[in-house]
């Protein structure tokens, strides 16, 4: 009867959810009203349309992989996992002055997908104008050592670069 009930009631209630959500109007989840990019992240691998860049830093000493987007509007989402304890998920607001060097550095990035070549240390992947692009710490090519840095760096400062936002509303 344990066995039961353990797999057929944990079962149900994720079905419940799944139909009428929990607590909500019974309609698809959908984006908020008034938010930004950030807030409205999608849990898939494709990338939401206003994404100007994602890069996922997958560490060679450990299962983990933080990441980071960045979209048009100056927001990001940062995810830090911790190693077994949970992950850190941050909506935040980059500054006007690193927004606009994000954009150069994917601006100078090619305009098509790109493998480095195989070295040792972390995996950096980017996605950027629709192409994806990889490399290894030790072997990164010099059209991805700007947009690494600089998106490492955010990862590295788990969002405290930017400012950390509560209800994701865009700038006046």
């Amino acid at each position: 009867m344990y066995l039961l009930r353990t797999l057929v009631l944990p079962a149900a209630g994720a079905a419940a959810l799944a139909a009428g959500g929990c607590g909500g109007s019974g309609t698809a989840a959908s984006a908020p009203a008034r938010g930004d990019a950030a807030s409205a992240q999608r849990t898939s691998s494709q990338p939401h349309p206003h994404e100007i860049v994602f890069l996922r830093r997958q560490y060679a000493s450990e299962a983990l992989a933080p990441e980071i987007h960045v979209y048009g509007d100056g927001s990001a989402y940062v995810l830090v996992p911790s190693g077994g304890v949970g992950i850190k998920r941050e909506h935040c607001r980059l500054p006007a002055s690193t927004l606009a060097k994000v954009r150069r550095e994917v601006a100078a990035m090619p305009r098509r997908d790109l493998a480095g070549p195989p070295g040792r240390g972390d995996t950096f992947m980017v996605r950027a104008n629709g192409h994806t692009a990889t490399a290894s710490q030790t072997h990164v090519p010099r059209s991805m050592r700007a947009i690494v840095r600089q998106l490492a760096g955010l990862i590295d400062d788990q969002g405290n670069a930017c400012r950390v936002t509560q209800r994701f509303l865009k700038a006046s």
